[in-house]
């Protein structure tokens, strides 16, 4: 059986975490809006300035902008990776919730209050 002591203590400890989870995504997510700004004024910029035929503007607007499209990519991989890590800990919370129903239902079969 489990202790209603320990899982009330983790679910106390998981809520920090989702709190936490739920910071990083905010932050991860203004930045990864930021970067990809950031990237697409790079590249029309370096579009407008370049000269010749499109593809020849689009070449050049894309190496000039390379820098803040890598920026803008690892922005959005780290998003993922926040979106993940919250869905983590919503999950952990909803496992230990099930424990916590589990072990309520074990005392109460055998005789227990909680």
């Amino acid at each position: 059986m489990t202790d209603l002591i320990s899982i009330a203590r983790d679910l106390s400890l998981l809520s920090a975490d989702l709190d936490q989870a739920t910071e990083d995504l905010v932050e991860a997510d203004a930045h990864s809006i930021e970067t990809e700004h950031a990237y697409k004024l790079a590249y029309a910029k370096a579009f407008m300035e370049a000269s010749g035929a499109v593809a020849v503007k689009e070449t050049v607007a894309l190496l000039a902008s390379e820098q803040e499209r890598w920026e803008s990519e690892v922005a959005k991989q780290v998003l993922r990776a926040a979106k993940a890590r919250l869905d983590g800990v919503r999950t952990r919370i909803d496992v230990a919730r099930s424990l916590s129903a589990m072990t309520r239902s074990e005392m109460a079969l055998g005789g227990f209050v909680t």
